[in-house]
Order: C-alpha cells, then structure tokens, then sequence
C-alpha cells in the first residue's frame, strides 16, 4: 500500500456527552486538498451549547448524509495516511468512535497526533525558555 501524505480532520458535534454524534466532518491532505468536506445527519438533537458554537442546526442537516455514508468515505479516505492531525485529537476520536458505534460501525484505522498538546508542550518549552533566560 502507497503511504499517503499527513492530513488534518476537524469534527462538529452535537455536544460533548457520551450520546453526541458528528454533524460535520471536514479532512485535509497535507498538500491542502479538500478530501471530506461535510455535514453529517444526526439521529439525536443539537445541543443549545453546541449550536450557539458552531451554529449549526438540525435544519442545516436535512439533506446531508448519514453517518454510515461518511464513515465508508472516512475509512477509504484514511486508508494509507501516515498520520492525523487532529486539534483535541481525544475528543474528535472519541466522537468518531461513539457515532460509528451508533450505527454498529468500527473505528476508521487512523494513527492520530494531538495537535493541542503538540501546542501545549511548545508553549511550554518557551516558557521555560524564557524563564531561564530571566534568571540572571
């Protein structure tokens, strides 16, 4: 198999609970291409918190696809990246994994890198950086 490059995902959800689902799901290759960009249908309701977020409504979702026709794309889209850059990457794995499960789905394959506390470690490390350059 044909190592693909890197690529980036971003979720929109319902909420944060254990019973939330994705209602958009958008994944970038490293070279900038668009692989998925889209809604996603929800069985459940959109939380009053969540909406007031990402703005998204239920109607927004009518004519969008259903998680298993996303998923099936995810999974191929997926097959053969070297690695996912995900901003709260516990997050969005999690909800991808609670809304395949919804639907008696697997988790896509993905290897995942947590780009907020790739951040975090960063700031960290300038921090400390300039803590010690204080110091004198």
């Amino acid at each position: 198999m044909k190592i693909k490059p890197n690529a980036y995902l971003d979720t929109e959800s319902t909420g944060l609970g254990k019973d939330d689902e994705i209602i958009q799901l958008g994944v970038i290759a490293e070279t900038g291409e668009i692989l998925i960009n889209t809604m996603v249908k929800c069985q459940g309701d959109i939380s009053s918190e969540a909406e007031r977020i990402h703005g998204i409504t239920k109607a927004d979702l009518m004519d969008a696809p259903g998680w298993p026709t996303v998923h099936d794309t995810l999974k191929r889209v997926l097959e053969g990246v070297n690695k996912v850059y995900i901003w709260n990457s516990d997050f969005d794995v999690r909800l991808i994994k609670q809304t395949s499960e919804r639907y008696n789905l697997s988790l896509p394959t993905m290897k995942t890198v947590c780009v907020m506390n790739q951040f975090a470690k960063h700031l960290n490390n300038c921090r400390l950086a300039i803590k010690s350059h204080t110091q004198y």
